[in-house]
């Protein structure tokens, strides 16, 4: 049942865009307006209760939302909780995915998780060392790939027109240290595929002037030039993130990141996205660049996973599997 709408709308037609597409953004407007004919569910009576409603309508792009609301009836889900997590914790408040789940709505997390004020923060060095290959990277190497590093995921994003090389250089750089993941290299031993940090250095950013081109070939061009940054990943020298800046005159400036996906997936590439947005602002205001604390580290994380697969209680269920996997 969780798969049934919880609510129908029947529309004359389809919202679109001046070129003809489906307008996402309008859409979801409708979708809530429909979900909550009444209008918003009470207005927010303290501090927190305000800071959670502006975190939510930004992370659902809706308004206005009321503190009874329901955040999976809004269009939440498991992806959109961990943003809500992330800018709670950013804005000094203590909370969790879990609590995101527990308590739904604005006013039950305000009155029954922990929100903590947060003061001060220990340090929190770069990761050094060895790193475990966690399962899905094992798998990865198994398959043999001829060309292994050329296996990532890429995002092209419109950026304001006064973002520069120099200006860009430092969010990048600050990004990479906050993700310790991206500064991850993998070597081929005698014993196998293993994986280490690199140390933390200067990032390397191609810039690209296409603004004196037409539009056919800047389009060229960026095919060319983008298939050229993905195809240059090296997972024993690094980087294993790669940027460009295009500017293409009166169509604005492109960024193209392109990572390789054994350090990235689709949740993460929303964590960075997020992050770098927040280090752009902070930038435009003269602030000092800044990031949320480091959660659990990817070297703990992978640590753990080897302990819990070396643990008494998989080696009793192990014999049970194999024999499901031969009768399969």
């Amino acid at each position: 049942t969780y798969m049934v709408p919880a609510h129908f709308v029947a529309l004359p037609s389809l919202p679109l865009t001046a070129s003809g597409k489906l307008d996402r953004a309008a859409l979801r407007g409708i979708e809530l307006a429909a979900a909550r004919p009444g209008g918003p569910h009470g207005a927010p009576q303290n501090s927190i209760e305000r800071a959670l409603v502006e975190i939510w309508e930004s992370v659902l792009k809706a308004e206005p939302i009321g503190i009874h609301d329901n955040f999976f009836e809004l269009g939440g889900d498991s992806i959109l909780s961990l943003q809500i997590a992330s800018r709670a914790n950013r804005a000094g408040y203590r909370i969790s995915v879990k609590d995101v789940f527990a308590h739904p709505t604005i006013h039950a997390l305000a009155q029954r998780c922990t929100l903590e004020r947060v003061v001060t923060h220990a340090p929190q060095p770069a990761l050094t060392g060895e790193q475990l290959l966690l399962p899905i990277q094992r798998w990865f190497f198994e398959q043999g790939f001829l060309r292994p590093a050329h296996w990532n995921q890429s995002f092209a994003l419109e950026v304001p027109p006064e973002l520069t090389l120099a200006g860009l250089r430092p969010l990048l750089e600050r990004l990479i240290s906050a993700h310790d993941a991206l500064r991850l290299r993998f070597e081929l031993q005698e014993r196998g595929w293993t994986a280490s940090y690199a140390a933390p250095l200067p990032m390397p950013i191609e810039h690209h002037d296409l603004s004196r081109l037409p539009e056919q070939e800047q389009n060229a061009a960026l095919t060319r030039l983008g298939y050229e940054l993905n195809a240059g990943l090296d997972l024993e020298r690094g980087p294993l993130l790669r940027a460009a800046l295009f500017e293409l005159g009166t169509r604005g400036k492109r960024l193209l990141l392109t990572v390789h996906h054994l350090v990235v997936d689709t949740v993460s590439w929303r964590v960075l996205l997020e992050d770098l947005q927040q280090l752009h602002e902070q930038a435009q205001r003269g602030e000092a660049l800044s990031l949320p604390p480091k959660t659990t580290s990817y070297q703990y994380w992978a640590q753990r996973l080897r302990e819990h697969a070396d643990s008494e209680i998989l080696a009793r269920e192990r014999a049970y599997w194999t024999r499901a996997e031969l009768a399969g």
